[in-house]
């Protein structure tokens, strides 16, 4: 039988600690943009809830139990935030200037979708380092 709590690994408790030491940081923010030709809105939500269903990490949140930080997986379950933009540039921008930091009692991730010119679609994954090393990016 599978839990829906785990302990921290000993990096996760070091991002932990240092997410509650300073909350209005962004430090620990990673962003990750993917640019998509030619795929509807609605294929792209089933893509990003499929990824998120498999992952229990991106619909997980950190508490404390018994003293102890842990990870409890949640039916919280981010989906895409849709909104327009005239270019690549123009949506990363914007992506960078509403970063704000993230509450782990909450999930670590979000999900901003930008409809592009030409049929394309920027998706942007926001998502915090105690979840995510910028290099796994690279598998995906």
């Amino acid at each position: 039988m599978r839990s829906n709590k785990y302990e921290l690994s000993p990096f996760e408790q070091a991002m932990y600690l240092a997410q509650l030491s300073d909350p209005e940081s962004t430090e620990y923010s990673v962003d990750c943009y993917f640019d998509i030709s030619g795929a509807k809105k609605e294929d792209v939500d089933l893509a990003v809830a499929g990824m998120v269903h498999y992952h229990e990490i991106l619909h997980s949140r950190y508490a404390q139990s018994n003293g102890e930080p842990v990870r409890l997986v949640t039916d919280e379950y981010p989906t895409i935030r849709w909104t327009t933009a005239s270019s690549f540039e123009e949506a990363k921008e914007r992506s960078i200037r509403k970063r704000r930091p993230f509450s782990l009692k909450s999930v670590p991730v979000r999900f901003t979708g930008y409809e592009l010119p030409d049929n394309r679609i920027l998706l942007h994954m926001g998502i915090h380092h105690i979840a995510f090393d910028g290099r796994s990016v690279m598998i995906w």
